[in-house]
């Protein structure tokens, strides 16, 4: 593991104060080869107080910003929401609707009814968990930073093409800073392998 003096030396004496904070808020985090994305595993309060994986990507940037670790600091310190009801419950909306879209195409109902039984008669959330992945929570230097947002990654087995991506911000229905978090977007975001999932 690389020592804060290598870090500093890698991303510049002047950016010392952002990896203070970014090893305050990630401890023992790590930098891929590229100086571009630190990524650490770390209890996430909101999240179960489960251990999640989280990345912080800079790619518009030489160095973590200090939007985003405030919107770092914001995840990781939050105390009262649910963030895992928040996103299973997008997750499952997401699935409703994607299924909704192939209902015409038999061939695709014909995969459902073979490989994903439970998705095809999912009543809740809590069906869909065995077809999701551990999520990744990630921190990119591309949101807006007016008030904070982070993206919650997922690997799925009825997309496994794409995954699926949801992103929270603290912002009320109408777009303003709030106390409270929202979902803002969901989508695909990944290329994930899993053959590992579809086999169980």
């Amino acid at each position: 593991m690389a020592t804060h003096e290598q870090w500093v030396d890698l991303l510049g004496e002047e950016h010392g104060e952002q990896l203070d904070r970014l090893n305050t808020l990630l401890p023992d985090f790590q930098i891929d080869e590229d100086g571009a994305t630190a990524q650490g595993r770390r209890v996430i309060k909101c999240w179960d107080e489960q251990p999640v994986d989280v990345a912080v990507y800079w790619l518009y940037e030489e160095h973590p910003t200090d939007p985003q670790l405030d919107a770092l600091e914001a995840l990781v310190t939050e105390d009262k929401a649910d963030f895992r009801s928040l996103v299973h419950n997008a997750v499952f909306a997401h699935c409703a609707d994607r299924l909704n879209e192939f209902v015409e195409v038999e061939e695709y109902l014909e995969q459902m009814r073979e490989e994903f039984p439970a998705v095809r008669v999912a009543t809740s959330p809590a069906d869909l968990l065995y077809a999701i992945s551990e999520p990744i929570l990630t921190v990119d230097d591309c949101a807006d930073k007016s008030a904070p947002e982070f993206q919650v990654s997922f690997e799925v087995a009825w997309d496994p093409e794409h995954g699926v991506g949801i992103w929270l911000k603290r912002v009320d229905a109408r777009g303003q800073p709030s106390d409270a978090w929202r979902v803002t977007s969901i989508g695909g975001s990944a290329d994930p392998n899993f053959e590992e999932l579809l086999e169980k």
